[in-house]
C-alpha cells in the first residue's frame, strides 16, 4: 500500500468550478483519492464524499490526518460520507441530496469515487445506466458552474472534466493535470 507523505511531487493544485476526473487503477486511485480528502480537510475545510466502491477507508484517512498532526476526530467530522451501492442511489445521492448537502455545508472540496462501476452492472439497463449517468453528470456539473470543486475517480466516459493522472514510479506516486494545465 502506497503511502502518499511518500508522493514523489506535491499534489496538483485544484481549482474552483472545475470537475477534475482521477485516471489510474484503482491501486493508485484511492490513495490518491485519501490524500486529495486529508490535503483539503487540512487547508481549506469540509469535504463532502460520495463514496461508490466502498473506496473510503476511514483507517487509512485517520492515519493521513495523524501524519499531518490533525486528530483523527477532528478530521472525521469535517469529511460528510454518503455511501453508494447501487446505480439508483449513486443517482439519487448526486442528483437530490448532493446540491442540498453543498448548500448546507458549503465543502471545500466535492468527491466522488467509482462513479461508473455503479452504472456498470449487468443488472440495469443500458439505456437506463446512461440516462442515469448523463443526469449525475449534469448536477456534478451544475455543482462546478456554482461554484464547488469537484473530483471524481473511476469515470471512464465523455466529459468536459480536467483530466488527472496517477501514475506510480519509483518515487512514488505522482498525480498530473493530463496536458500541463
Amino acid at each position: 500500500m502506497q503511502n502518499m507523505e511518500d508522493t514523489a511531487e506535491p499534489l496538483p493544485v485544484l481549482l474552483p468550478r472545475e470537475i477534475y476526473v482521477l485516471e489510474g487503477d484503482r491501486e493508485s486511485a484511492s490513495p490518491v483519492m485519501h490524500a486529495f480528502c486529508a490535503e483539503y480537510i487540512t487547508t481549506q475545510g469540509r469535504v463532502v464524499w460520495v463514496d461508490g466502491g466502498n473506496v473510503l477507508d476511514p483507517l487509512r484517512l485517520s492515519r493521513m490526518m495523524r501524519s499531518r498532526r490533525c486528530s483523527t476526530r477532528y478530521s472525521l467530522d469535517q469529511v460528510t460520507i454518503a455511501r453508494a451501492f447501487t446505480a439508483y442511489q449513486m443517482s439519487s445521492i448526486i442528483e437530490d441530496r448532493l446540491p442540498e448537502k453543498v448548500r448546507e455545508e458549503s465543502p471545500s472540496l466535492v468527491m466522488v469515487t467509482a462513479l461508473s462501476a455503479l452504472f456498470a452492472d449487468p443488472d440495469v439497463d443500458g439505456r437506463e445506466s446512461r440516462e442515469l449517468i448523463r443526469r449525475s453528470m449534469d448536477a456534478l456539473g451544475t455543482l462546478a458552474a456554482e461554484g464547488s470543486t469537484v473530483l471524481i475517480s473511476g469515470y471512464d466516459g465523455p466529459s468536459y472534466a480536467r483530466r488527472l493522472r496517477a501514475r506510480k514510479t519509483r518515487r512514488g506516486l505522482v498525480v498530473s493535470i493530463a496536458g500541463g494545465v
